[in-house]
């Protein structure tokens, strides 16, 4: 895999404020994977990555403050899109870094 951001994302959440979102230029043949993390004054952070018609298609199923989107295996759109990825803060309040890294594998059309 490699790291797709440039730098990591850098975001302040808040338990029962807004999800903090940021793009992902997603591309067919690419999986990827989005990793974050809290300091510990959030003790839940969430990351739920959605599809442009606003669909979940991807999510980080833990109660901690380190997710890892599927954290078994990448997720791999089957067409090019302009995803979603958000940062929630499901207990506490703090800052967050996330990126997204990304692999190349082969499709046959």
């Amino acid at each position: 895999m490699r790291r797709l951001t440039k730098e990591p994302v850098e975001a302040e959440v808040a338990e029962g404020g807004a999800p903090v979102p940021f793009p992902l230029e997603a591309k067919k043949g690419e999986c990827y994977r989005v990793f974050a993390v809290a300091e510990p004054t959030v003790t839940d952070l969430d990351v739920v990555v959605r599809s442009s018609r606003g669909a979940s298609i991807a999510a980080d199923h833990g109660e901690d403050r380190w997710p890892i989107v599927q954290p078994d295996r990448p997720f791999c759109p089957l067409e090019n899109d302009t995803l979603t990825v958000e940062l929630a803060a499901r207990r506490g309040k703090g800052k967050v870094v996330a990126e997204v890294w990304a692999l190349r594998v082969s499709m046959s059309d």
